[in-house]
């Protein structure tokens, strides 16, 4: 007798977010996560899941590969001789090895209500759930504190195009190693680079250009124009012009 989920099947909210996971992906994954909950060991056919889902053998086949490509869920068998006696499918959370993991040598485990349950792999894998939970909510909180940051830093970049980019690039920056302190130097010194050098507001980088190229990696020159008004040539008059004449001598007629 095939597996089932009754009533409803669960998402969790990685795989709901998932923006690798097609629909019909996320909507199998549920039914293999439910299971596992509810069961403890996941082994239904394609037969089934196709019946279930109306759809054909080799969409189920081709999703189910697809999920295991993208480390969803990995297939392990159960063999008598040489024959495969059953197929188990491990769900996974967003990729983490902390995910739901179903081990098939634990005991099954007979309720009266008539559900067979592996009460061992439940209790892990309800530490697994809470355990994914707060990993959401911390990545959430990062999240939400990186974009306070950079817009802290955004509030004195003077060219503010392409925020949407800029704010990437900058998160980007923070997750490979590079401080708020870093780009902050390095956005003060590009300032006083506009100053000194006095540049008009459309030589300025968009600030997405200065994010993505880590402006602040750049070195400024920081020495101001001096005298660059004193430095026209003043030319002479031209010989025609009356500054350059000679009064007439006058010859008096006595």
């Amino acid at each position: 007798m095939e597996q089932s989920t009754k009533f409803f099947n669960q998402i969790p909210v990685p795989i709901i977010e998932a923006d690798d996971l097609n629909d019909f992906e996320k909507l199998l994954f549920s039914e293999i996560y439910t299971m596992a909950n509810s069961f403890g060991s996941v082994f239904p056919s394609n037969a089934f899941l196709a019946s279930r889902y109306g759809k054909s053998k080799k969409t189920i086949s081709v999703t189910l590969k697809s999920l295991q490509e993208k480390e969803y869920i990995n297939l392990k068998y159960e063999y008598e001789g040489k024959e495969v006696k059953r197929r188990y499918i491990l769900p996974y959370l967003h990729k983490c090895k902390e995910g739901i993991y179903t081990d098939v040598n634990t005991p099954i485990h007979k309720r009266k209500e008539g559900i067979y349950t592996d009460v061992k792999d439940n209790i892990s894998t309800n530490k697994s759930i809470n355990k994914s939970n707060n990993n959401i909510s911390d990545k959430s909180d990062k999240e939400s504190d990186l974009e306070t940051r950079f817009n802290n830093l955004w509030k004195i970049y003077p060219n503010k195009k392409g925020k949407p980019k800029a704010l990437l690039a900058y998160k980007r920056a923070v997750k490979s190693g590079t401080t708020d302190e870093e780009i902050k130097t390095g956005l003060e010194n590009y300032l006083e680079e506009i100053r000194v050098k006095n540049t008009q507001q459309n030589y300025i980088k968009h600030g997405s250009t200065w994010f993505n190229g880590k402006g602040w990696e750049d070195d400024y020159d920081l020495t101001p124009i001096q005298g660059f008004r004193n430095n026209k040539v003043v030319k002479g008059a031209p010989d025609w012009s009356s500054i350059n004449k000679k009064p007439k001598e006058v010859i008096p007629d006595w």
